[in-house]
């Protein structure tokens, strides 16, 4: 399960959320990579639901791996195993 959190009180502007540098439309979603989280805009609450990464699962003889040049959820670490 990935978990959700909310970010409270957020700027908007004209019905879109304000978040990191983007606008988000009221009951849309953006993925992002930076932060590696799904964005969802409630305009009318001032609240910007983030979907982020589950913990990762490691096994014995596996690392993680961040992909920085892939949107959400292709961001997330990931458990590369030999």
């Amino acid at each position: 399960r990935r978990p959700t959190f909310a970010t409270e009180n957020v700027t908007v502007v004209q019905g879109r959320c304000l978040f990191n540098g983007r606008e988000i439309v009221d009951r849309h979603t953006m993925k992002m990579r930076i932060p590696c989280v799904e964005a969802t805009c409630w305009a009318p609450s001032k609240l910007v639901l983030l979907k982020k990464c589950p913990p990762p699962q490691l096994a014995y003889g596996c690392m993680l791996v961040n992909r920085y040049d892939a949107d959400y959820p292709w961001c997330c670490p990931q458990a590369v195993c030999n």
